[in-house]
């Protein structure tokens, strides 16, 4: 992408404003703009500031050009991002009315907006959130049932029940309702020793400093199991931003050779401005370079040395101006030769740090 002067970037924004892609093209064309290229504060594309806008006509235009849909803004936002929040952050019906984008009411041949399918969309999302939240509920209810049976069968004993022994103690004789109340003597007895009752305070202390240091140990394993887990989702995020960001450098790589190819293809007659120059990146030198070997990581290699000096050729001042000198725009002539300079002798720092061949 490249940065254009601050009139014409108005230009274009008016036009992309007011929703007229007819206008935007005959512009761009005359002052031979390429708008996949051109880049906005904060790394944005016109694409985005059309998505901000709502300018349905532009929005297909500016696609149909070759505008990249896929390409995110320096905070990471896709044009996508931008018309989605555009249309979600609304206060009121009035507000609503007032500045939603025309796009999200146009409906398709089968009479769907996508304004309907966002409001399906935000449904299904509340829908399955709300399913997730009863099911958490009930698994909490289970468990707190689990505990109070549990309490209960220990203060009052796992084997009382709300029979009452008295109700039909008439149909009973004595000796059964007797055997009846030792054999549940019994029972009891055995549940309050094996659950700890009725022994020795020295044990039932033992046995409470026992339990207190295996929870205590349970916790700590717990804490650490979810601090290995945070690493490893940490390790995972880092690789996938670093995966992201040389795909990224790669696509702008592919971007700038594919640009460069069709610089060479073009009327030898035309005159070239600062923007109509390729230039290998964006921003510092060091991105430049980053760029131009993203996908050569290795030195030593020879194809990484090969490539360095196809560019050391590409971009001497001398070869350029041999190539490209009188197509150069009088206006932008100092500032195009001052970038490839640049370019240049960084490219000759990176020649400077290669690694001795073995002869």
């Amino acid at each position: 992408m490249n940065m254009l002067d601050e009139n014409k970037v108005k230009k274009l924004k008016k036009y992309i404003k007011d929703d007229r892609p007819s206008k935007l093209k005959s512009y761009a064309k005359r002052h031979r703009i390429y708008l996949k290229d051109v880049e906005l504060t904060k790394g944005r594309s016109l694409l985005h500031y059309c998505c901000q806008q709502g300018s349905g006509g532009v929005l297909r235009y500016l696609l149909k050009e070759g505008v990249s849909a896929v390409e995110p803004d320096n905070g990471g936002d896709l044009p996508l991002h931008v018309i989605l929040k555009q249309a979600l952050d609304l206060d009121s019906q009035k507000s609503r009315e007032e500045t939603v984008p025309e796009t999200l009411e146009v409906r398709n041949h089968k009479g769907v907006t996508c304004r309907q399918l966002l409001d399906q969309l935000v449904n299904r999302n509340q829908q399955e959130e709300e399913t997730h939240e009863r099911t958490a509920s009930e698994a909490w209810e289970k468990k707190l049932e689990e505990e109070l049976n549990w309490e209960q069968e220990e203060f009052t004993g796992r084997y009382d029940t709300e029979y009452d022994y008295y109700d039909d103690h008439s149909q009973e004789t004595y000796d059964q309702w007797a055997d009846q109340l030792y054999s549940d003597y019994r029972r009891k007895h055995v549940y309050k020793t094996s659950t700890g009752r009725d022994i020795p305070p020295s044990q039932s202390k033992a046995r409470h400093k026992r339990k207190a240091a295996e929870t205590k140990k349970s916790a700590v394993l717990d804490e650490e199991k979810l601090r290995k887990i945070r690493e490893e989702l940490k390790r995972k995020y880092d690789a996938s931003q670093k995966c992201d960001m040389e795909n990224r450098k790669k696509r702008r790589k592919s971007l700038y050779e594919k640009n460069f190819e069709c610089l060479l293809r073009k009327n030898s007659e035309e005159q070239l401005s600062y923007s109509d120059i390729p230039w290998p990146g964006r921003g510092s030198l060091q991105d430049f370079t980053e760029v131009l070997f993203c996908d050569l990581p290795d030195k030593s290699s020879a194809k990484f040395r090969k490539y360095l000096r196809d560019q050391q050729i590409r971009w001497h001042p001398d070869k350029f101006t041999q190539k490209f000198g009188k197509r150069l725009l009088d206006t932008d002539k100092d500032k195009i030769m001052e970038k490839v300079k640049e370019i240049s002798q960084a490219l000759n720092k990176v020649a400077e740090t290669l690694p001795k061949q073995v002869t």
